[in-house]
């Protein structure tokens, strides 16, 4: 696994003369920077609280939203997304680019600054102001030419077919495992499609739809969403079989596990979560730790290439 990463990035980063890296392994380094954002993204939904609802008074909100923006460790963590970001472009267009397209991937994927935009956003009851979403908009658009020049890049199975990203469960059927460079494949293809669909739907909506067609439309996305996300799973359980795991156990653990901490987190924020200093503190502190160590597994399960029982390896030796 560590090897893995330092291919994706670090070796030869910033070598004169590397090898530039290849389609696939790129995706799947940026696949996992953009899951790692995401997660911390959609689980901020605990962003600043009203200003009456503050354990020490509205007079000295000043003070949170400066912690809250600074000393919480999703927002600490942004400059080793930086270096990530900056490494994986290096390895991928020249050492010379690395920078500006890592800071450039770093904002079009949304690091914590969105977040703390969102919070101000909660806090004070402002929007996103139109500089900051043209901004964006720009910037992602930048994005997307290098990430289109990737896709006509050779991939992994051109320049070593015998790489251990390829490595196949010898226990099952092809069929019904995935490597991580095709799980890649059909989570980019579920995705994708997925936007384009939905894009096209709310766009046929607003030409020819009414007020009173908003309703289905909603309902349309959410079976769409859905079922994008059921596809999801059994992609992680083929995922899972390929690298031997049992496939029951984790799903339920991965589902069952963060669904439980997240109605615990819920009741905290509607009983006690903003009048108790020491609760409150607690919970913006812990929740980002406990967020890493399930992004952990699941970037294991992302990442990680089949590797053989030791006592099947002893038997090779």
């Amino acid at each position: 696994m560590f090897t893995l990463l330092k291919e994706i990035f670090w070796e030869g980063a910033f070598k004169r003369d590397a090898t530039l890296l290849d389609r696939d392994r790129y995706l799947l380094g940026l696949m996992a920077l953009i899951y790692f954002q995401t997660c911390f993204l959609l689980d901020n939904g605990l962003l600043m609280p009203p200003p009456d609802t503050l354990f020490f008074g509205e007079e000295r909100a000043s003070i949170l939203s400066v912690y809250w923006a600074f000393l919480r460790m999703d927002f600490l963590i942004d400059p080793i997304f930086l270096a990530l970001h900056v490494l994986l472009a290096a390895r991928a267009f020249g050492r010379w680019l690395g920078v500006p397209l890592g800071l450039i991937s770093l904002i079009a994927t949304i690091g914590s600054l969105r977040v703390v935009l969102m919070s101000i956003k909660e806090f004070y009851g402002y929007g996103f102001p139109d500089e900051v979403v043209i901004g964006l908009a720009i910037i992602s658009g930048i994005w997307l030419l290098p990430i289109l020049f990737m896709l006509f890049r050779s991939g992994l199975k051109e320049r070593n077919p015998n790489h251990d990203l390829f490595t196949q469960n010898p226990n099952l059927n092809p069929d019904m495992q995935l490597t991580p460079v095709a799980f890649l494949h059909k989570m980019l293809i579920l995705n994708v499609g997925v936007m384009v669909i939905m894009l096209v739907i709310n766009i046929l909506f607003a030409i020819f739809g009414s007020y009173g067609s908003q309703e289905p439309m909603m309902i349309l996305n959410l079976v769409i969403s859905a079922g994008a996300i059921i596809l999801s799973i059994w992609y992680a359980v083929k995922r899972l079989r390929n690298l031997g795991w049992k496939p029951l156990p984790w799903m339920l653990f991965l589902l069952i596990v963060p669904s439980l901490i997240s109605v615990l987190i819920s009741w905290l924020y509607l009983e006690i979560y903003f009048y108790n200093a020491w609760i409150f503190i607690a919970v913006t502190l812990l929740a980002p730790v406990i967020k890493w160590s399930f992004m952990v597994i699941a970037f294991k399960i992302m990442l990680q290439p089949y590797k053989a029982p030791k006592e099947l390896l002893a038997d090779v030796v």
